[in-house]
């Protein structure tokens, strides 16, 4: 038995990998060059993808915070909230464009505009629809 990272068995990390695959996870998010959001797997494949929102061109923006199955990504003025499975937005904070973009495990958000002022959200409550 061969031991691999945090103790695992390589074969218990490998079928976490695949059944991970197969559920459609995102394991990370990034703007294409033409400003669309494009989610991809831990197997390198696309899951979905966004366009750029209307008017803001190809983005030079911060690149999009998954965290709790969310992605976190600026979106021309503001910031979208979208669900990491399937792209659907969640929410959405309007604004100044973000340079800088960060959320942590509790999906609070902190955003650094082009003139330097920050700001910070925190969810307050949230509804579950089962």
């Amino acid at each position: 038995m061969r031991v691999g990272a945090g103790g695992a068995t390589v074969g218990t990390m490998e079928r976490h990998r695949q059944a991970s695959a197969a559920r459609g996870r995102c394991a990370c998010a990034v703007r294409a060059g033409t400003g669309a959001l494009v989610a991809l797997g831990r197997d390198g494949v696309a899951r979905w993808s966004r366009p750029a929102p209307a008017g803001s061109g190809p983005s030079r923006g911060p690149p999009p915070v998954v965290v709790r199955a969310t992605v976190i990504a600026a979106a021309g003025d503001g910031i979208q909230a979208l669900d990491a499975r399937s792209g659907e937005i969640v929410g959405a904070i309007g604004g100044p464009a973000p340079v800088r973009l960060a959320a942590d495990a509790s999906l609070a958000v902190a955003a650094m505009d082009a003139d330097g002022l920050a700001a910070g959200w925190r969810l307050a409550t949230h509804l579950s629809v089962v």
